[in-house]
């Protein structure tokens, strides 16, 4: 009688043990492994920002690395053999313009409004949209850089940049492009539109950017986690009534 007492009581211990194991194994899968990220963009600064759980802030330094990253930003190897090989294609039917262009901005980022603010952006993963002004080309780096040769300054001004390019059969069968750099009445914004004519009858605030320079005039919206989180901000359309374009 004594060994089935000592015999049940180790059946009712395994049976236990087994039944804890289980409870801790299933606890320790439930547990999340990593922590929950706030993908509500939250106006700070760095100092009092806890980026451990939040993707996105809006920084308000005009400082920070964050800043320092566009500001001193260059393309890659890849940027470069891209830019390259559309302005070589083009060189090829096109000569670029002999006029120079003097007095304006070189280096433009694109500008986003977000609930009702003008923002730069700082994306997690690769670059937001920016493009840049030589002597002879617009060299344009998104996911993959672009090129068009300019042609022609049609017009220079303190606040207005119209240029005539050539590009390639493939983005544009005439080949000619005109591209108009407008100051609006916030004088570090910018109207860019693109057109088959000089007229730009049509175009509307689809594109505004801010000359790099002058990136610490405004806020920016930097989307930054410790860990990946799949998730995007909508930006809004840009209120034209705001601007008041010079003329």
């Amino acid at each position: 009688m004594k060994h089935i007492t000592i015999i049940a009581i180790i059946f009712l211990y395994a049976c236990n043990s087994e039944g804890i194991i289980k409870q801790q194994t299933s606890e320790k899968e439930v547990e999340p492994t990593s922590p929950i990220i706030d993908t509500i963009p939250e106006l700070n600064t760095l100092v009092n920002l806890d980026s451990s759980i939040h993707q996105f802030f809006i920084d308000t330094t005009k400082n920070s690395r964050y800043y320092n990253q566009i500001k001193n930003w260059k393309p890659n190897k890849f940027d470069i053999q891209g830019a390259n090989f559309y302005y070589n294609e083009i060189l090829k039917n096109h000569k670029p313009a002999n006029k120079p262009i003097k007095n304006f901005p070189r280096k433009f980022t694109a500008v986003h409004q977000f609930e009702n603010q003008l923002l730069s952006f700082n994306p997690i993963n690769g670059i937001d949209h920016r493009f840049s002004i030589t002597d002879t080309s617009i060299i344009h780096y998104r996911i993959e850089a672009d090129c068009d040769l300019i042609n022609k300054v049609v017009k220079e001004t303190k606040n207005e940049l119209i240029l005539e390019l050539r590009t390639i059969p493939q983005k544009r069968e005439n080949q000619i492009e005109f591209l108009q750099i407008k100051k609006t009445s916030i004088p570090y914004i910018y109207q860019v539109s693109s057109s088959a004519t000089n007229s730009f009858e049509t175009n509307h605030f689809q594109n505004i950017f801010i000359d790099i320079d002058s990136l610490s005039k405004i806020n920016m919206l930097v989307d930054d986690a410790p860990f990946l989180v799949h998730h995007t901000i909508k930006f809004q359309t840009v209120d034209e009534k705001r601007f008041t374009t010079h003329r």
